[in-house]
């Protein structure tokens, strides 16, 4: 089937747009890799976690994985990596059926790359700050939201721990203590009343 070079042209500039897609894509993959703990937030992020919020606290950012899981990290990593190039595969190849009839030119694939690397050296570190900042906003939020549900049960359970311990202090320990102390009187009445009838015999 034949098509015009203006309807070439939009598909070219379609695949820009597809390519720029796909950056943002990358960048919830890589997302999803900092909350996993196979990378590190970056420096303006990880600052905020480092504030101590009043009734909060301090937010745990989550451990970033040591020498001792590269090799967990690496596979993780290469799943990660294969999964995104298949879903863009599968998309490009959808949106190429879609908007040509299946038809590849050379140019799309170009098209597609220079829309990824455009905006992988332009916004790309911008998106991904404004991510972890919507992350760490998401974990203030959930932290604030079990403080308020848990205050009630803490307050009970701290209530509940302090009648305990009185208990145990005024009562529980002391009758403990008269109780081992008639065992002892009486293990020592019987040890006399043995060692009298052995010195009569």
């Amino acid at each position: 089937m034949w098509f015009s070079i203006s309807e070439h042209s939009l598909v070219t500039l379609y695949s820009l747009i597809m390519g720029i897609i796909f950056g943002v894509f990358y960048d919830f993959i890589k997302l999803s890799r900092i909350c996993m703990g196979l990378s590190s937030y970056s420096g303006k992020v990880a600052k905020l976690y480092q504030v101590n919020l009043p009734v909060l606290g301090c937010i745990h950012p989550g451990k970033v994985l040591k020498k001792k899981g590269h090799f967990y990290s690496s596979v993780l990593f290469f799943i990660g990596d294969v999964f995104y190039a298949l879903i863009c595969a599968v998309l490009y190849s959808l949106f190429l059926f879609h908007a040509i009839r299946g038809q590849v030119r050379w140019y799309f694939v170009v098209a597609s790359a220079i829309g990824f690397l455009i905006y992988y050296f332009t916004i790309s570190r911008i998106i991904l700050v404004f991510l972890e900042f919507f992350v760490f906003c998401v974990r203030i939020f959930i932290k604030f939201a079990l403080t308020i549900v848990l205050f009630p049960f803490k307050t009970i359970l701290m209530f509940i721990r302090k009648i305990v311990h009185i208990l145990f202090e005024k009562f529980i320990l002391p009758s403990a203590e008269y109780i081992n102390y008639k065992k002892l009187i009486r293990y020592t009445a019987k040890k006399k009343s043995r060692l009298h009838t052995d010195i009569k015999f």
